[in-house]
């Protein structure tokens, strides 16, 4: 028996676990304190958003016209001003305070504005009316522009965190993880076993949470291709019903009502095209969510299919300087019964990086047609019997997506992240999403099912509130218990 103890003890000096994973978040072994203080700021953004009572009435009236489809009463407003190049724009600033984050409307200069405390932000909302050179139909130019300072702490924090993240599951550091008797997710064996262990030892507050709500089907398995051992993931997650039923009734209820709604998947592939990352989500309670990547070494494997991994494409996501991938995007509605369904959707991601600054661009590549089939129940709720469809509907889909692919003449859609850190723990992350869209039937068509069916309602959304305010306070637990031993 001591000599079982002495084993697991040099086993658990020996590996590498999700505790030594947190250092890597923070500047040196400041992990644990980075992660508190980026979850306190998530917390404040999701459950503590205070907006002043100017701002509130401006927001209320944003929805309020969207509700209507109305974009040209919003591009109109005397909230929009005038913006080089003919657009209409509004502003807004986010400061952190003790207890809450505080937003509101300002007329400042976009570039002049100084950010000091951590999280704190400003935005920009902007609209141009025009007509598109594809469809000769109206349509909105629009972009954002967020500005955030983050302080210490940019992408590399994160890439750090996952590529650390990735080592945990190494076959390598998975033989020496000690297995000891699983507390949680207690299906599961074997590697999938030692990982949920781990993670159990150094999140006991979180683990706990996610088991009572969540059931882990599968985790991780290693496997060996050309003498070579890899770890597979394919984490499948489903709901567990009885428990959620118990403790958020108003959350039960809403999956309930988007139940077989709707899947989309993502599939990352490099410049060779060879996937290396699978992402799959749909609302039902089996299979709720599916992960599927292959690594070694604190790094992804991109395969040809996901038995013959390519050990030579092998990349860690901390260490790449300038990669080239696309993603692709299949996805699948049900809308009373029709069924839309889209695979095949392109968009292309580079990420570049120094020791100044680092930049991620994700573009709309192409977008392919939307197959349109079924037809609605027998019964249909009032609010879309209240919509005229038309027989054409698929057209008005395809030439929206078409604008969206062909953008600003020819600019395209797209989301560009940008990370400034030459300035030692003063970081500042910008984002700008740029677009052109239809204002045709199927914008309105999309927002009044967005409105009524994917969009929670209040009883929903408080218990959305506290299920964040579960999560973010005890995984803040956990850390501050991994922190004191740094």
């Amino acid at each position: 028996m001591k000599k079982l103890i002495v084993l697991v003890i040099i086993l658990s000096f020996c590996s590498f676990t999700y505790t030594d994973a947190v250092k890597k978040i923070g500047p040196g072994t400041r992990g644990a304190s980075g992660a508190i203080d980026m979850l306190t700021l998530v917390k404040k953004l999701t459950t503590e958003l205070r907006p002043d009572k100017k701002t509130k009435s401006l927001q209320n009236f944003i929805y309020n016209q969207l509700s209507r489809f109305d974009f040209d009463k919003i591009y109109q407003s005397s909230y929009f001003k005038p913006l080089p190049d003919g657009y209409r724009g509004i502003k807004f600033i986010g400061t952190e305070k003790t207890r809450y984050f505080e937003i509101q409307h300002t007329y400042k200069d976009f570039n002049k504005v100084k950010l000091r405390k951590f999280g704190d932000y400003i935005e920009l909302f902007a609209l141009k009316k025009k007509k598109s050179k594809k469809t000769g139909q109206k349509t909105f130019s629009a972009y954002s522009k967020q500005k955030v300072f983050s302080g210490p702490y940019s992408n590399r924090n994160l890439l750090k965190f996952g590529s650390a993240v990735m080592r945990v599951i190494d076959p390598y550091n998975l033989a020496r993880l000690p297995a000891g008797k699983l507390k949680h997710f207690t299906n599961l064996t074997g590697p999938s076993a030692k990982i949920a262990n781990n993670y159990s030892r150094s999140f006991p507050e979180l683990s706990g949470l996610l088991n009572k709500l969540f059931k882990l089907e599968s985790f991780a398995t290693v496997k060996t291709f050309r003498k070579k051992k890899y770890t597979h993931v394919d984490m499948v997650v489903s709901l567990r019903e009885k428990n959620r039923k118990k403790e958020f009734p108003e959350i039960s209820k809403y999956l309930k009502k988007i139940k077989n709604l709707f899947s989309v998947a993502y599939t990352f592939k490099n410049a060779n095209s060879h996937a290396y990352l699978r992402i799959r989500t749909a609302s039902r309670e089996k299979s709720f969510f599916r992960l599927e990547f292959l690594t070694a070494k604190g790094r992804f494997i991109p395969f040809k299919k996901i038995t013959e991994p390519v050990f030579k494409e092998q990349f860690s996501p901390a260490a790449v300087r300038d990669y080239k991938f696309t993603i692709v995007s299949d996805s699948f509605f049900n809308v009373h019964g029709l069924k839309f369904s889209t695979t095949g959707a392109l968009f292309a991601g580079h990420y570049t990086t120094n020791y100044r600054k680092a930049r991620l661009v994700l573009k709309l590549k192409k977008y392919t047609k939307t197959r349109i089939s079924g037809r609605f129940y027998s019964f249909i709720p009032p609010w879309l019997i209240d919509i005229f469809i038309p027989s054409n509907l698929d057209s008005y889909i395809n030439d929206f997506a078409k604008v969206m692919e062909n953008a600003n003449n020819g600019e395209g859609s797209y989301m560009d992240f940008r990370w400034d850190f030459k300035k030692r723990n003063k970081t500042i992350a910008y984002l700008k999403t740029s677009s052109e869209f239809l204002d045709n039937f199927f914008v309105r068509f999309s927002l009044k099912i967005n409105d009524k069916t994917f969009i929670p309602k209040d009883g929903a959304v408080s218990e959305i509130e506290k299920l964040i305010i579960l999560l973010t306070d005890n995984t803040i637990k956990d850390l501050k218990k991994i922190n004191k031993r740094f």
